[in-house]
């Protein structure tokens, strides 16, 4: 598995990421024309704001199972259009999606197929359950400890 970071400028990021910790998690560069997406990707995006009519999106974040691409989408780098001839075809599947399509929307991103974890967990319990965060549904479903923090 690898980490990219989809960028027109790596030296901003390589100011960042010393190269010992980008070898150690594997990160790499790459443009939009390299990414490899499967027809179902996990998509996410980081926002400067909550109101899509208001806030603009700043990073997308693309899952595929094998690849982990995040999409650095700020100053005069990419914009979300950009995107958007890559996604259009495929199943995007995202946790509390409904959030992310707001925005999409804004940007005239109509995506026919959409699954939803957050949603799936809530049919999936019925009520029994009160915690459908990702981070619950992670450790719920997967076992996996989702954490943000970071190492001191």
């Amino acid at each position: 598995m690898a980490n990219y970071i989809v960028t027109k400028h790596p030296e901003f990021f390589k100011k960042i990421i010393p190269g010992e910790i980008a070898i150690k998690k594997s990160i790499a560069f790459c443009s939009l024309e390299d990414m490899i997406l499967p027809d179902k990707i996990a998509i996410d995006t980081e926002t400067t704001g909550l109101e899509a009519r208001k806030c603009e999106i700043f990073c997308t974040q693309i899952g595929t199972g094998e690849n982990n691409y995040l999409i650095h989408m700020y100053d005069d780098n990419y914009v979300f259009q950009d995107l958007i001839p890559y996604i259009d075809d495929k199943i995007l599947v995202g946790h509390n999606i409904q959030f992310d399509l707001g925005f999409f929307y804004k940007y005239n991103f109509w995506p026919k197929r959409v699954y939803d974890t957050m949603l799936a967990s809530k049919i999936l319990y019925n009520g029994t359950l009160e915690r459908h965060d990702f981070g619950h549904v992670m450790q719920r479903e997967l076992n996996v400890t989702y954490d943000k923090t970071e190492p001191a």
